[in-house]
Parts: structure tokens; sequence; C-alpha cells
């Protein structure tokens, strides 16, 4: 089961982290480093500098934004929910967003990347905010993928991401994680994963259950699983190519020569 499964933590960063009985380094990746969970296993792990970070950047750079609230996002994807339900994937199809605004941690391994918003227009409107935060988190999305299949290609193949973190509460965001990663999507009913997950060490080291993995056996929440929808495939893969040309494109310009910088001297 560990084999096929991996945990997506998104809040304000992401990591998505799997476990191995064997200490498989992966390029690009953070380990492995064993019993850092369970005993006897290794894990790696990847992730994004920026996640919910830069859709709160998003809200509080747009004329439209306010303050980026848990109110405010969730207004936000309540409006993003009734526009696609509209328009489908024409919703801001237009807009593309590279969203290493904080440097890139998995795979490319660039802390001196930089985000890219392209497909802009003078739309100062909540509409128009909620498009540009709508392709971010298309964005962010995508980053997963490229990271799991980073993963996948190096014998890391999860099939299903068990999700905690913040954006665990956005049935909208997880859903996009699922159909943008084409993984299924798990997560815990009734309650936070994270607490969930402290409170289980605490039954393991205050002897109520003999072992870690015996109180995440006993205390194991059910769960909730969104798959990936195919009809949203084709949209998403054309928005993986733009993504991938843009990263080429930013390599592309970081590469070039740096300009002459000319000052005129203040003796003449």
């Amino acid at each position: 089961e560990l084999a096929d499964r991996a945990a997506l933590i998104a809040g304000t960063s992401s990591c998505i982290m799997t476990l191995s009985p064997a200490p498989d380094a992966i390029p690009g990746l953070w380990g492995p480093y064993r019993d850092v969970t369970l005993p006897g296993l290794w894990a790696a792990e990847g992730g994004q500098s920026a996640a919910g970070g830069l859709l709160d950047h998003v809200v509080r750079i747009h004329g439209a934004g306010r303050e980026a609230t848990e109110a405010v996002h969730a207004a936000i994807a309540a409006r993003v929910t009734e526009l696609r339900a509209a328009q489908g994937d024409a919703f801001a199809a237009g807009i593309h967003v590279a969203p290493d605004f904080h440097g890139a941690r998995s795979p490319l391994g660039d802390p001196d990347a930089r985000g890219m918003i392209v497909g802009l227009d003078l739309d100062a409107s909540f509409d128009g905010l909620c498009r540009v935060w709508w392709r971010a988190a298309v964005g962010l999305a995508l980053g997963l993928r490229q990271i799991l299949d980073h993963m996948e290609a190096h014998g890391r193949a999860a099939r299903v991401l068990r999700l905690g973190g913040g954006h665990a509460r956005s049935p909208l965001l997880a859903q996009l994680y699922a159909d943008a990663t084409g993984r299924a999507v798990e997560t815990a009913d009734g309650g936070d994963a994270m607490l969930l997950g402290a409170a289980i060490c605490a039954a393991s080291a205050g002897g109520v259950h003999p072992s870690l993995r015996e109180a995440a056996a006993a205390m194991a929440p059910d769960m909730t699983r969104r798959d990936p929808d195919p009809a949203r495939q084709p949209a998403l893969d054309h928005d993986l190519s733009v993504l991938t040309r843009l990263q080429t494109l930013r390599r592309d310009i970081a590469a070039l020569p740096a300009r002459a910088q000319h000052f005129d001297d203040p003796q003449e």
C-alpha cells in the first residue's frame, strides 16, 4: 500500500512525501530520511515554497483584492465554482501562471526562479481576481504533477494522494489536485489531518497504543476520495505544456548576458 500512496500537505507551502523500505535517493528531492515517520521506512519529499502563500499574494496585489483571509478565499472559491459551472474549461483559459514566485524547490531545485503571469488584461473586478486566482491554483497543481511525474520516473509511482493541511478543507482545490495530477485525492472526514497526526503520536508516546503503527491503524479516519475527471485532461495537458514552455523561457531569460549599466559621471 505504501508504494502507491503519497502524502500531500498543502497550505502556505506544499510538500509531497513518500515512504519506502529502501533508501532510494531521487535527484531534485530531499532525503531519503530514515525513521522520520515510521520505524524502518525512508521518507523522501519534494514541494513548493509557496502554495497558499501564492494565492494570498494574488489576492493582495489585485485591484479587487482585500486582506487574504480564509473568508475571502472561500468567497473566491465559491465564485470560481459558479463561473466554471457556466464556462467550463474556457473560464480564464488565456491566463497562465508559472507559480515559483519564491523559488523552485522540486524537481527544478532553483532558489533563484521567479514566477510569471501571462495573459493579463485591465480587468480589476472581483471576477477578474477570481480568474487570476484560479489560474494560479492551476499552476500550483500542475507543479505538483511535475513533482509526482518526476518521482514516478525514479521508481516511486504514487497513484493516490492523502491530502492534509488547509487546502484539504477546499473541495475545489482537492478536485483540482486530482484532475491536474491524474491521481486520486483522499481527504480525512471529520477533522484536521495534521492535528490527528499529532494525536496519533501522542497516543503512541503515552502508551494508549503499543506502537506508532498500531496507533495510526486504530485512529485512522474515514476518507473521502476524489478521482481525476477524464474530461478535464485535454485542457490540463495543454496547460502543462504552456507551463513547461514558460519555465524554459524563464531559464533562457536568466541565461542572457547581463545588460551593461551606464551611469553619468556626477562630476560632469
